[in-house]
């Protein structure tokens, strides 16, 4: 098994796109709408209690831009920006922005997130949800978010958990209920549920790599968090 899932994320990682397809963005749009109040709104609600005040975010993969959107709207003090490769997902983020009335603290750019355009120590907070299994080099991304943060500032990743095969099939059929997404998502989600996700061993040595220490993982069935800090 574990031949096989590093041929997999070596094909995945450097023979496909690692940036969604302009046709994809709708369609992903319209899934994370519909699921964000049980997927993305527990996450913000945890950042508004640990970050009540002022704050700086970095969005790393922000994909379609929801998290942004609602981390800015549920907190008049927050300045969120979002990053991705994708333009297409990115239009769609900043119309969203410009939408719910919070454009002006909310930025969205096109990035690599190995090298991005801003300085040490930009942010407080540095986030990225189910971006993890797509990066290429995990541990120079993790580095760079290193960069990015201020030194008692903190990053939190949320991605997919290699889940049992009855907690895979709950969450599809969750997904679906609410999203009516077809076949596609079932199978996306369970290529990269079975081949892409990460250990919580294997994100603690990328992120000692990177020079930052996890102070914090959690498992739910078919998601893990985790929060890290400069060592």
């Amino acid at each position: 098994k574990g031949l096989s899932v590093g041929i997999v994320r070596f094909l995945h990682r450097y023979f496909v796109r690692q940036t969604m397809p302009g046709l994809a963005a709708g369609y992903y749009d319209n899934m994370i709408e519909a699921v964000s109040e049980f997927y993305l709104a527990p996450f913000c609600r945890e950042v508004f209690r640990a970050f009540p005040g002022s704050t700086t975010i970095l969005d790393a993969g922000t994909a379609t831009g929801s998290l942004p959107v609602m981390l800015a709207r549920g907190s008049p003090g927050y300045r969120v920006t979002g990053v991705d490769l994708s333009e297409g997902c990115l239009r769609v983020g900043r119309a969203r922005a410009a939408r719910e009335g919070v454009a002006v603290r909310v930025e969205f750019l096109r990035a690599d997130l190995e090298h991005c355009p801003f300085e040490e120590g930009a942010f407080d907070l540095v986030v990225s949800t189910c971006s993890f299994h797509h990066w290429r080099r995990p541990g120079s991304v993790l580095r760079e978010m290193g960069r990015l943060v201020r030194a008692s500032g903190e990053i939190w990743l949320l991605d997919h958990l290699a889940a049992t095969r009855e907690d895979r099939r709950r969450w599809v059929d969750r997904v679906e209920a609410a999203a009516q997404t077809g076949l596609l998502f079932r199978w996306v989600y369970s290529f990269e549920n079975r081949f892409l996700s990460y250990s919580e061993g294997e994100v603690r040595a990328l992120a000692a790599g990177a020079g930052l220490a996890l102070t914090d993982w959690r498992a739910d069935g078919v998601f893990w968090t985790a929060k890290a800090v400069k060592r």
